[in-house]
């Protein structure tokens, strides 16, 4: 299943989904995808199947620059 799950990560594309990078933190089972797309719901779906491992979060971010810049979060 593990494969299958990275073999989603890197077909993100197909779905207009750019990841720019993920990480697993050590000895937690969490998962973080850094990635822009064209909805967060867009996300969720192509995503859902993480759900499948425990649960699946979803949060808009943006660059530190773009906070900077506007003054706040």
């Amino acid at each position: 299943m593990a494969q299958g799950l990275l073999a989603l990560i890197h077909g993100a594309g197909s779905a207009g989904i750019n990841v720019h990078g993920d990480a697993v933190a050590n000895q937690q089972h969490h998962l973080y995808i850094i990635a822009d797309a064209p909805s967060e719901e867009a996300v969720r779906k192509y995503f859902a199947p993480f759900g499948q491992m425990g649960s699946l979060s979803v949060s808009p971010a943006s660059h530190c620059e773009e906070v900077v810049a506007r003054g706040a979060c």
